[in-house]
């Protein structure tokens, strides 16, 4: 599996771009994702679809989505910010929960949530 950098780069972000990204990171905090962000090299969202995109994985933006209640009991929410991962919706027919991460490469995460 690639590193979160070179997938950085590989979806677009040029070596200095990612060098000042960093830079910035050290200076004021936060993630590499956030002062790409501040540096507008991406919208949250096209963040968001691009690493999608690249990882093969679906996007889907959470931001204005309704999740049923009764999906919600299905990820305590202590393993749900442990993991960054939230509910979506679940099929009782196939008893399969849709989830979804900040980071779909975690497969720790991912298998600590099966």
């Amino acid at each position: 599996m690639a590193t979160f950098e070179e997938i950085l780069q590989k979806i677009g972000v040029s070596p200095e771009t990612l060098e000042q990204a960093k830079k910035q990171q050290q200076e004021q905090g936060g993630t590499l994702r956030e002062q790409l962000i501040a540096l507008g090299e991406f919208t949250e969202q096209s963040f968001g679809a691009r690493v999608a995109q690249f990882l093969r994985v679906p996007y889907l933006s959470v931001q204005n989505r309704q999740i049923p209640h009764d999906v919600l009991k299905f990820l305590p929410q202590e393993k749900a910010e442990k993991y960054l991962a939230l509910p979506i919706e679940f099929d009782k027919k196939n008893r399969r929960l849709t989830v979804a991460m900040a980071d779909p490469t975690d497969m720790s995460a991912i298998d600590n949530l099966k």
